[in-house]
């Protein structure tokens, strides 16, 4: 039998010292603390909540589980935990304060659990970026369920259908990966009919519109699920899409050849990010037009952007193309190919436009690279001399 005991000598230093004694055999083992420290007792207490064992509140009631791991949606203000094999993790997430173990984004609280580990956690559980637990944590649990039972999680999610009150609200961690899932697999579901989606390009006014008819505005996503959608033409009735001229032909021509160089230099140096594939969904040669403002660039709270992403094309506003810089217009023709992945406040757009200044810090030191870009920048200055 080994008994420790801790004391402070007259440095004010902690000492360890241990006893050793026989005792008789017993089978098993066992560990007693004795303390008069009731803060030291009652860490020691909470300790046990940081590891699973039978009766956890954290995993009592859950929404989802598989093979891969379980997903418990709380109430509205409830924190909300990671646990990796049974024991928790904290969450690097910017939504984060301090040291806490948590695990919570602004719209969402839910507590999520990995039955598989994770490579280089380490022993000291070091905090998980946000993006590796939506794609090695959430995913494959999702990926697992029925179609049934990712209906029953999208339900669970209903308050967090309607759009954030801001374009820089952080996305729900959960909504997003189950939403996608179900888009993936083309299953339509019913939703309340007070409920309606949004287009994903609306003036600002319009959600505010939409309640005082006494409708809910929701996530232009669950209108390709089933949901009725809002379908409004404001911002298209101040726009006109115009023929290009022979210079602007050009300048989108340059762009086309721009975005297609860096995505080649992207795949042919295996770029990833958070450990997704490479990217596959942007077209550099996606159709491009040209529009002008009818009016104004800004009307009635509608914001007329320098460019677009439609879905099935960009638009340039015609003034931005013919007066931007070549490096300019070429980041705001990535930023709008990128769009392919979703919107602005999307994690996984925000994931591949990190990608993006990967790429742009990887050529100031790719001789071969800046050589192509120095040209098309060469060419782009050429027209506006000729014109």
């Amino acid at each position: 039998q080994l008994d420790f005991e801790i004391s402070k000598n007259e440095g004010g230093r902690s000492k360890l010292h241990f006893d050793v004694s026989q005792v008789k055999d017993s089978p098993g083992n066992s560990l007693r603390l004795e303390s008069s420290d009731t803060r030291f007792i009652s860490a020691l207490c909470g300790g046990l909540d940081l590891f699973y064992y039978p009766g956890h509140p954290d995993f009592s009631t859950p929404h989802l589980q598989n093979r891969y791991g379980g997903i418990s949606i709380l109430p509205s203000g409830k924190r909300g935990n990671l646990y990796i094999c049974g024991q928790r993790f904290e969450v690097d997430s910017s939504n984060s304060k301090g040291g806490d173990a948590q695990w919570k984004g602004e719209l969402l609280e839910c507590v999520v659990w990995s039955n598989r580990r994770l490579t280089n956690t380490g022993r000291d559980r070091i905090a998980i970026p946000i993006e590796r637990v939506a794609s090695k944590v959430i995913a494959p649990i999702i990926g697992a369920a029925s179609n049934e039972q990712l209906i029953s999680l999208l339900y669970g999610l209903k308050e967090h259908w309607r759009i954030p009150a801001s374009i820089a609200a952080e996305e729900p961690v959960l909504l997003t990966p189950v939403l996608e899932e179900i888009r993936r697999r083309n299953l339509l579901t019913s939703f309340p009919e007070e409920c309606q989606a949004l287009p994903k390009r609306h003036a600002r006014q319009v959600p505010k519109r939409v309640q005082e008819e006494g409708k809910i505005p929701c996530r232009a996503i669950l209108g390709e699920l089933g949901m009725s959608q809002r379908h409004e033409t404001e911002f298209f009735e101040h726009i006109t899409v115009v023929e290009m001229t022979k210079a602007e032909a050009e300048r989108i021509a340059i762009l086309r050849k721009g975005a297609e160089r860096l995505l080649k230099y992207m795949l042919g140096n295996g770029i990833l990010y958070a450990e997704r594939p490479a990217l596959e969904a942007i077209d550099p040669y996606l159709p491009v037009c040209v529009f002008e403002a009818n009016r104004c660039k800004r009307l009635d709270g509608i914001d007329i952007p320098i460019a677009f992403h439609s879905g099935n094309f960009i638009a340039w506003h015609r003034e931005c193309l013919n007066n931007s810089s070549f490096h300019s217009a070429l980041t705001t023709h990535l930023h709008e190919l990128t769009h392919a992945y979703g919107g602005d406040n999307t994690r996984v757009f925000t994931l591949e436009m990190s990608r993006w200044v990967q790429v742009a810090l990887q050529t100031l030191s790719s001789e071969k690279m800046a050589h192509h870009l120095c040209a098309l920048e060469f060419l782009w200055n050429r027209i506006d001399h000729d014109s």
